[in-house]
């Protein structure tokens, strides 16, 4: 298990080494169903052929609009969009977009991906930043579904439209917090390594704070499911919550982790929660003040 990540001002390349046969891989890339592992959770609609429109449908119904350029089965897609926007707009010839090569090569009964994507250039620097993480996650979700075929991690993008520092202080002020979770209260203090307790609808959910970092980064592990256990390394998941500046407002990136050692329920739970519950709420409170 290998992941290089390199970056110049123009361009990320990654490579991963996954522990599957090349057709396996090929064919987790691009069926209608298998790329909802790791790519696009609501899968697209369109077609995948070069010169076509496809439109991936994400979670929370975000959906962005890619063009295939080139598809070599069993060895390469690539497809221009336009980066960091859920954007369906029609890609012309004129279009401001970046280009996503995808080339898989065999290494025995194992597969080696690398992914570039170029054109960063042409847009501002939270564009590059905001893909890259939202790779990075998207890759090692691909990854690890190779490993046993249960989901480890889940991840979110959304954009609010409301400024960084707003949407931080909703996520760590505790008056705030209960207003934009629709708590019953939270107790305890919001910093590094201390526990504090959400308390919804009568029930605790206890997390431990593993990062803070004002206005740009909040980590914290719980217990998926569990409301009464207090969290460790060892029986929690872990969260982290990514904010970008960008346009009028702020790139939220969320993955929850560690869902291996809880199963597959613990898993559609918790994703369920996230996507139809807690963030819409989040986006109605920064949204809506």
């Amino acid at each position: 298990m290998s992941c290089v990540i390199e970056r110049t001002t123009d361009s990320i390349n990654f490579e991963y080494m996954l522990q599957a046969n090349l057709e396996t891989v090929w064919k987790t890339l691009i069926d209608p169903d298998k790329i909802k592992q790791w790519f696009c959770s609501n899968g697209y609609e369109g077609v995948i052929e070069p010169g076509k429109d496809a439109v991936l449908r994400f979670h929370d119904d975000n959906q962005s609009r890619i063009q295939t350029v080139s598809l070599i089965p069993l060895k390469e897609w690539s497809f221009r969009w336009v980066p960091a926007e859920c954007s369906i707009d029609p890609i012309t010839v004129e279009s401001a977009t970046t280009l996503v090569t995808i080339q898989l090569t065999p290494e025995g009964d194992r597969t080696k991906l690398t992914l570039t994507e170029s054109g960063f250039s042409k847009f501002a620097p939270n564009n590059m930043r905001w893909n890259l993480d939202g790779w990075d996650m998207c890759l090692a979700d691909l990854q690890k579904s190779f490993e046993d075929g249960i989901h480890d991690a889940m991840h979110f993008q959304r954009f609010l439209k409301a400024p960084i520092e707003k949407v931080y202080r909703a996520l760590t002020d505790p008056e705030q917090m209960v207003k934009a979770f629709g708590m019953d209260k939270f107790e305890g203090k919001v910093e590094v390594g201390q526990i504090g307790v959400w308390t919804f609808q009568g029930k605790q959910t206890h997390l431990e704070w593993v990062a803070l970092e004002a206005p740009n980064k909040v980590v914290y592990r719980w217990v998926p499911g569990e409301f009464w256990t207090k969290p460790i390394p060892d029986n929690a998941t872990l969260v982290t919550i990514q904010l970008f500046p960008f346009n009028d407002g702020t790139l939220l990136l969320l993955r929850e982790e560690g869902f291996r050692a809880f199963g597959e329920a613990a898993f559609q739970m918790n994703y369920e929660g996230w996507g139809v519950e807690v963030l819409p709420l989040l986006q109605k409170f920064v949204e809506g003040e």
